[in-house]
């Protein structure tokens, strides 16, 4: 909506939102009380005024609050929350807003991953990271027929490699706006490599067992090899 009325509304409401994030949330009630459902309102407000196409500046505050949330309660379940609801904002068609929220994600990811356990990595990595960079990839190299005309004079498809070539630098087109997200993702990606890659290598080096969830059937743990060899895979 873009009525002048519902300009008020939207700015009213995210200003109460707002002032929870900031100034309550050390009071809203123990996950052990309501079994987390304050909170994940909480997270899907957030999520969803990020995702709102009223204002721009409105959705990247939002963004950051889903982080502020996630510091405030780093317990497995509000941080894989967070986490999901960044992943989705990380698709959005407003390049502000999109790596905006690549970049929170993956500071998130830093500040949060020295007490993941080996399920939760795997749910990042997989679930989480993964998913983006196949989302942000095909949006760098889409079908020739869903160019925009822009598109089209910005880059030409070389068939003989994987790789797009630039030719007019000067003009902002789409797909460098989503090749730009894509470079921010396997930043992201190296930062928390180096940060914890012998933490993630220390999940093959027992016997534990990597529960993805209930209704899946468990992964030992030698999935990180399969997570190295896509990242290799993505990087060259």
């Amino acid at each position: 909506r873009s009525s002048s009325e519902w300009t008020m509304c939207c700015s009213s409401a995210f200003g109460c939102l707002r002032l929870i994030v900031d100034d309550f949330l050390d009071k809203l009630p123990d996950d052990s009380i309501d079994d987390g459902l304050t909170r994940t309102a909480l997270l899907d407000c957030c999520a969803s005024f990020g995702s709102s196409q009223h204002d721009v500046n409105i959705s990247l505050t939002a963004t950051g609050m889903l982080w502020t949330i996630a510091d405030q309660d780093d317990s497995p379940a509000s941080v894989d929350h967070v986490l999901a609801k960044l992943a989705s904002l990380a698709s959005d068609s407003r390049v502000e807003v999109r790596n905006c929220s690549v970049n929170t994600l993956f500071s998130c990811i830093a500040g949060c991953g020295q007490r993941f356990s080996a399920s939760q990595w795997y749910k990042c990595m997989n679930e989480t990271i993964f998913s983006i960079l196949d989302d942000v990839a095909s949006h760098c190299n889409p079908d020739v027929d869903e160019l925009t005309a822009d598109d089209a004079e910005t880059i030409e498809f070389n068939k003989s490699t994987r790789y797009v070539v630039s030719r007019h630098h000067t003009r902002d087109s789409t797909i460098k706006q989503w090749t730009t997200t894509k470079v921010l993702v396997l930043r992201g990606i190296e930062r928390v490599l180096r940060l914890y890659f012998q933490q993630l290598i220390s999940t093959m080096c027992n016997d534990e067992e990597v529960v993805v969830s209930p209704a899946t059937e468990k992964i030992r743990s030698q999935w990180f090899m399969r997570a190295w060899e896509k990242i290799v895979s993505f990087s060259y």
